[in-house]
């Protein structure tokens, strides 16, 4: 009777154990915090050479869970693939800026804008992305170059 009492016990522990950890597992994917770090287009103008002067801003948007990411370049990408140029943002996020202006003559109209970091602290209970342009024919519509890698226990 004394092994039956304690293989029920150690049964009632052992889903006990399972049961709470499956909980948290899925009380702990519903993120709170979630922030995109962008780029935007406010306007293009194609010269009378064929140039294209680009006029845009990169920032920080969403419920940020202060972030702060290091080594931010925006980043110009051909027709053909091949980089146009790549301007140096810095840092952004907590004390560092959260948005910067962007100006820039180009040799053609870049078909996809891409952002880049060196590196990405982040709480990581918290969803991100970071976001570039593609350009459709018609006009720039927002893709997702890099984002936050979903948690093992979810």
């Amino acid at each position: 009777m004394r092994r039956l009492t304690t293989g029920i016990l150690a049964g009632v522990i052992v889903l006990t154990l399972i049961g709470g950890g499956l909980v948290y597992a899925a009380t702990s994917c519903a993120t709170t915090m979630s922030w995109d770090l962008e780029v935007g287009v406010d306007e293009t103008t194609v010269t009378e050479n064929g140039s294209v002067a680009f006029r845009g801003e990169a920032g920080i948007t969403g419920s940020t869970g202060q972030p702060r990411v290091q080594g931010v370049e925006v980043v110009f990408i051909g027709e053909n693939g091949t980089e146009l140029t790549a301007i140096p943002l810095g840092d952004f996020g907590v004390n560092a800026q959260k948005t910067r202006n962007i100006t820039v003559t180009l040799p053609e109209r870049p078909v996809r804008v891409e952002l880049r970091a060196e590196q990405i602290d982040a709480d990581p209970d918290s969803e991100w992305s970071l976001l570039g342009l593609e350009w459709t024919g018609e006009m720039y519509r927002s893709i997702t170059v890099r984002s936050s890698p979903e948690p093992w226990y979810c």
